[in-house]
């Protein structure tokens, strides 16, 4: 990451839409895309053939088909957003005290730029996230998304970048709520 994609992600809160995101990502909108094709050719034929059955495959494809392009959109859309928190008192060492504890495989601190980045632990239906830490002020801006290689073809994931947000998150307040606690009592 370069210091102007950092400033246009302060901005937006948005990673920058590149052209390899289209072929890593968004080119798995086709599939539905391609149900929804298929579904409706069925439809055609079904009206034009009067085939009671075929109407009634044709319906529920296009029903998955549809599903499947909102559901796939909708996630794809929110894997490029950062997730924007307020957090009092919060600093580069509270953030990498927070983050050691999660156990991260690769987590480092880019002092150059100002971003931290780590990556989680593959798991049997996850190929691992990369998750992104930007402090702005008192704002972090934190997103977590499915790592992307010619031979990890996951686009999106269901829930576990949420599940990785909150964990960060809780762990961060924690850490920052004891160090204040600590302060007060000295």
């Amino acid at each position: 990451m370069t210091k102007s994609e950092l400033n246009t992600i302060i901005n937006s809160e948005r990673w920058p839409i590149k052209f390899i995101d289209f072929y890593r990502h968004y080119f798995y909108v086709l599939f539905p895309i391609g149900i929804i094709f298929i579904g409706t050719m069925m439809m055609y034929s079904g009206i034009g053939n009067n085939v009671t059955d075929l109407k009634i495959t044709a319906l529920i494809e296009l029903g998955l088909g549809i599903f499947l392009l909102i559901f796939i959109t909708k996630r794809l859309v929110q894997n490029q957003r950062f997730k924007n928190y307020k957090i009092q008192g919060v600093s580069t060492e509270i953030i990498r005290e927070s983050i050691q504890k999660l156990n991260l495989k690769e987590f480092n601190y880019n002092e150059k730029i100002g971003y931290f980045s780590g990556i989680t632990r593959t798991s049997l239906f996850s190929s691992g996230e990369k998750i992104t830490i930007i402090m702005d002020r008192e704002r972090l801006l934190i997103n977590s998304r499915p790592i992307m290689g010619p031979f990890l073809p996951q686009p999106i994931t269901i829930f576990k970048d949420r599940k990785n947000i909150k964990k960060i998150i809780n762990e961060i307040k924690n850490t920052t709520a004891n160090t204040q606690y600590n302060k007060l009592g000295k």
